[in-house]
């Protein structure tokens, strides 16, 4: 898996550049914290090679993300 930054360091790093409260960032999509945290450019995301990839993935996005 590659390495980046965890989770609480975005969830931080996003309160305390937007001014957002923890239990907002906690309520926010994959696709809400990806784009507010990359300033609205796209990265190269996930390797998804099925639809049950997908839906699995959105499902249980939190626990990919560490939380």
């Amino acid at each position: 898996m590659r390495e980046g930054p965890t989770y609480e360091s975005i969830r931080a790093q996003l309160a305390e550049f937007y001014g957002w409260p923890f239990a907002v960032i906690d309520d926010m999509t994959f696709d809400q914290i990806e784009s507010a945290w990359t300033g609205g450019k796209k990265s190269k995301g996930i390797p998804i090679s099925s639809d049950e990839d997908a839906a699995r993935i959105s499902r249980n996005w939190r626990r990919f993300v560490g939380i």
